[in-house]
């Protein structure tokens, strides 16, 4: 069984909770009038308290098949203590929990505050976080942070930021910079790492490594993480990587996705974000068979358009992306297939193009 933290206060539905007493009697009580996201709280704090060495999880499935897994506690733990150590947090801190907490971003939410002491409070996950009150800590995905900056259209209130959960389009990352007040991150990591093992400034084009984290690439240019600390053999990513030194990287892509026209390596995330900008609905870019070229650059789009629209939408892209980066046509599906996380599955989306 893993102690909390003494410092560590759970706040839920205006009570406060921090010994293991106090805990679990919480987790005794009658759930029958509680929410779906609160049981979910609950019942992760319920396996995190057990005497079992590991937590079972399932990954989000954004960049593969979701599979089951299972992450040692320990591990789990030395995650935590490296997020506070890195962003300079202190026991005491005030923290937010506003993701589900069924996956590893909402977990580790829980399990930082646990173990390093600080006030964690809970609300619904929602695309528009209710934040009337300010904190130290925080995690939220870009569409939240996004929509929370259009709604309150003031200062957010929280200290430090961190953004997982998806690529910071250009636009948004301008109107982060306007937050002067705020330390926000953007992370890299996967479930297998529980959670992020790195780490960009916002406006920085590269992610700095947590402490005792240090990266190599393969002879395919993609990330290899080395984490002893966490007890993990090394991870080989498909993530495609320009390494600066053992400690940074510039992320370009996935592999899975890199598109080979005429000899020529396009990397779609690169052409997603130059053309963030001029599309207003979700879209991605991918390759598809071509005689000629063996791949060409398509653009896939939710919904439809008209003839105008398209025509419009060409000149501006010819405007801002090179010859070979030029999509070679424009493909419309009525609605894309998501994970349960919500992000677009490419894979399962284009199988949908080619029926």
């Amino acid at each position: 069984m893993i102690a909390p933290h003494n410092s560590f206060r759970l706040m839920w539905k205006g009570r406060a909770y921090s010994s293991h007493e106090d805990l679990k009697n919480l987790l005794e009580e009658d759930p029958s009038h509680s929410s779906q996201w609160e049981i979910d709280v609950l019942d992760f704090l319920s396996d995190w308290m057990d005497d079992s060495e590991y937590i079972e999880l399932n990954t989000s499935g954004s960049t593969g098949t979701p599979k089951s897994i299972r992450l040692n506690k320990k591990t789990m733990i030395q995650s935590a203590q490296m997020t506070a150590k890195f962003l300079a947090l202190q026991s005491g801190n005030s923290a937010l929990l506003c993701l589900p907490a069924r996956y590893i971003a909402g977990m580790m939410m829980i399990v930082r505050a646990y173990c390093n002491g600080w006030e964690l409070y809970c609300m619904e996950p929602r695309s528009i976080p209710s934040l009337f009150f300010h904190v130290d800590f925080a995690a939220m995905t870009p569409m939240q942070i996004h929509h929370l900056l259009t709604d309150a259209k003031q200062s957010i209130p929280i200290q430090t930021l961190i953004l997982g959960g998806g690529v910071i389009p250009p636009q948004l990352e301008k109107l982060l910079l306007t937050q002067r007040k705020v330390h926000i991150f953007h992370t890299y990591g996967m479930t297998e790492t529980a959670s992020h093992i790195a780490m960009r400034k916002i406006g920085e084009s590269y992610f700095q490594a947590l402490p005792g984290i240090q990266f190599y690439k393969d002879e395919r240019s993609c990330l290899i993480v080395h984490a002893p600390m966490l007890e993990l053999p090394p991870l080989y990513t498909n993530d495609i990587v320009e390494l600066l030194n053992s400690q940074q990287f510039i992320w370009k892509g996935r592999i899975d996705n890199v598109i080979n026209s005429g000899g020529i390596k396009l990397y779609p995330e690169q052409i997603e974000h130059k053309l963030q900008p001029l599309i207003k609905r979700p879209f991605f870019v991918m390759g598809v068979p071509d005689e000629r070229l063996g791949e060409k650059c398509v653009l896939i789009l939710e919904g439809m358009m008209d003839e105008p629209d398209i025509l419009e939408l060409n000149a501006s892209m010819r405007a801002i992306l090179s010859r070979y980066e030029m999509v070679k046509s424009c493909h419309f599906i009525p609605k894309f297939v998501r994970t349960l996380t919500g992000k677009i599955s490419r894979k399962e989306t284009a199988k949908l193009l080619e029926k």
